[in-house]
């Protein structure tokens, strides 16, 4: 079980992936990112009701493989500062 589960979403009510981070110590996450095209609205709802956290990445609508490595630089500068 992570301390926080977060799901990369191109939904209007997704929050900022370094608002969500907000006040978090470093500890476990979890993180869903979907292929491009993004999640379908059942898997967005699915991961709703496991207690994820809808996040935005911004405007810009990365390829699969560069949100990872997105969200793992966002992560590092907000968790190890």
């Amino acid at each position: 079980v992570a301390d926080i589960s977060l799901i990369v979403a191109l939904d209007d009510s997704a929050v900022r992936l370094k608002d969500a981070l907000s006040g978090m110590a470093a500890g476990s996450i979890a993180i869903a990112i979907g292929p491009e095209g993004d999640f379908t609205p059942a898997e967005v709802e699915a991961a709703r009701a496991s207690e994820y956290s809808l996040v935005s990445l911004g405007k810009r609508v990365l390829k699969s493989d560069t949100a990872g490595l997105y969200v793992l630089s966002v992560l590092n500068y907000e968790l190890t500062r």
